[in-house]
């Protein structure tokens, strides 16, 4: 059984309908920002919770995200997380960049602020509510929430590809995953992943 989590109800709509259409039936999708998660789940514990990529930054506190994860785990329930590398953030990734130029300091206090219309599926889509807030939890950062939480961590792994074009001149692979032209492949992580567990 599989329990999905989604502040948008546009999203949780959307989830419900593609399992019915490929016949999944024990997945249930629930509306509710992560923070109030635990209450929205009526205090379940689950084997495993995840994390999916491009989540935690739109977190503003990361050490109250980590509690969450631990206050939805079973006792011994693994948490596994994949998460764009926070050293991102600091270069330019304008369309006209051609290599790699830092831009931002990889420690922010404060959020970045975006005022940009589209969306992750079309860049040109119109949109009307464009500000965006994103705030970059450093890697050490993200570990420190995870064993303040009380989570055991079993390994931390970078990885030199990643899972779209963050940077207009990134090369597609054969594995589908895009990485740095030339000398510049494997100069900086552009992927981690962690996994930890609740104590029995």
């Amino acid at each position: 059984r599989v329990t999905g989590l989604d502040f948008s109800p546009a999203a949780v709509v959307a989830a419900r309908k593609l399992a019915e259409a490929i016949g999944v039936e024990d997945a249930r999708f629930v509306e509710s920002e992560v923070y109030t998660a635990p209450a929205a789940l009526g205090g379940e514990r689950f084997d495993v919770v995840y994390t999916g990529g491009g989540a935690i930054n739109w977190l503003n506190d990361i050490n109250r995200w980590a509690r969450v994860v631990s206050d939805c785990l079973a006792p011994g329930g693994t948490f596994y997380m994949r998460e764009f590398h926070p050293v991102l953030s600091a270069f330019d990734d304008d369309p006209e960049v051609t290599t790699l130029r830092p831009r931002w300091t990889y420690f922010h206090d404060e959020p970045l602020v975006w005022d940009e219309p589209g969306t992750y599926a079309d860049a040109n889509a119109e949109t009307t509510h464009n500000l965006s807030y994103e705030w970059n939890h450093g890697l050490g950062e993200v570990v420190t929430a995870l064993i303040g939480a009380g989570l055991v961590l079993e390994f931390v792994h970078e990885f030199p590809y990643i899972s779209y074009d963050c940077f207009p001149f990134m090369v597609r692979g054969d594995d589908a995953m895009y990485r740095f032209p030339g000398e510049l492949d494997g100069v900086i992580p552009l992927m981690y992943t962690i996994r930890a567990h609740a104590p029995d």
